[in-house]
């Protein structure tokens, strides 16, 4: 949102709260209490031109940086791709451009098979149909399909169940990208692709950059 200088002030528990799976609430917030403008510059750096790969296989994570030809700003193009969950997806987004409506409402998603492992570890206790997308197979499972798996009924089903947005998990995977992004004290601008990657690269990619623009 532009946002760069803001302090917020967490109660209440050791962690952020997962609200909806999304960043909206917190866009709300900010669009509530009002932005104001300030005369202070804000460094603005090119990205780095390059390749960055991660691990090795058929479909090892990788970032790839270039000039953007469409012109100033920065340009997020994210290539998802699960290939035991049968699942791929893609999603380019322009920014500054439509943040609060094309990125920051989309939720956050998981796959039916994981579900397990996740309960197991008590990964997800914020977590419901509201918050979250579950896929299956390359596409939305069904609610019979997650009361089978689970071995658990499902007595409230959301209204809106699904995917409330086209392409709404590569537009989360976008969301996460840029707030890691704002780890980093500047504005960018270039055009970057990332093919199946997470925070684990996204935070590997940070310090790259970080370097190469002298900044430790």
């Amino acid at each position: 949102m532009g946002v760069t200088n803001i302090y917020i002030i967490v109660e209440g528990g050791s962690e952020i709260p997962f609200f909806d799976g999304s960043a909206k609430i917190w866009v709300d917030a900010l669009q509530k209490v009002g932005i104001k403008e300030q005369p202070h510059l804000y460094p603005i750096c090119e990205l780095p031109t390059g390749r960055w790969t991660f691990g090795r296989g058929p479909i090892a994570p990788y970032i790839v940086t270039c000039e953007n030809k469409e012109g100033e700003g920065l340009t997020i193009e994210m290539q998802l791709e699960y290939p035991k969950e049968k699942y791929t997806d893609s999603y380019v987004y322009r920014h500054p451009g439509g943040y609060t409506t094309e990125i920051a409402g989309a939720r956050t998603f998981t796959f039916l098979e994981w579900l397990p492992e996740l309960m197991k570890y008590g990964l997800i206790k914020g977590g419901n149909l509201n918050t979250a997308i579950v896929l299956h197979e390359g596409r939305v499972a069904t609610i019979e399909e997650i009361e089978e798996f689970i071995g658990l009924k499902i007595d409230s089903i959301p209204p809106n169940y699904g995917q409330i947005m086209p392409h709404e998990p590569a537009r989360h995977k976008i969301l996460d990208f840029m707030g890691d992004l704002a780890l980093l004290p500047y504005g960018f601008i270039g055009h970057i692709t990332l093919h199946a990657t997470g925070h684990k690269q996204h935070h590997k990619f940070l310090r790259e950059i970080a370097n190469n623009i002298g900044y430790v």
